[in-house]
């Protein structure tokens, strides 16, 4: 399966893709001028927030940082839960969730290479809190 999210958000690019190919980066074509809203979501605090327009084009920048490393099975987590609610201006929508270390695009889990920093989280705890 080809994953290039938010390009045809977690759809296989061909039928003639090999199942183990995987883009390293899903997010790196997203462009916040194609985008009509992206909403965060955690858990805990179970709040959500609809993002300024300067707020999506730093979102979409820490998603084209995403490096995903392995396709795996769904695991039971616990610790929070980020999940960016992304709209595109053509209607077509992506839900993205973020449980370090792992992501979850349109249902599909994913291992991420791992960020000392934890970027996005920290982005997200800083506009939600």
């Amino acid at each position: 399966m080809m994953l290039t999210a938010c390009g045809s958000f977690g759809r296989p690019q061909s039928a003639d893709t090999k199942e183990s190919s995987i883009e390293k980066h899903p997010f790196e074509k997203l462009s916040s001028d194609e985008l009509k809203d992206i909403v965060l979501f955690a858990i805990p605090p179970e709040k959500e927030k609809h993002l300024s327009g300067e707020q999506m084009e730093k979102c979409v920048k820490l998603l084209r940082e995403v490096e995903v490393v392995k396709k795996v099975a769904s695991e039971e987590l616990v610790g929070q839960m980020i999940e960016c609610r992304i709209t595109k201006k053509d209607g077509s929508a992506c839900k993205v969730q973020f449980l370090n270390p792992y992501i979850v695009i349109d249902g599909v889990w994913f291992k991420m290479k791992e960020d000392p920093q934890d970027s996005f989280s920290v982005f997200a705890n800083s506009i939600i809190n």
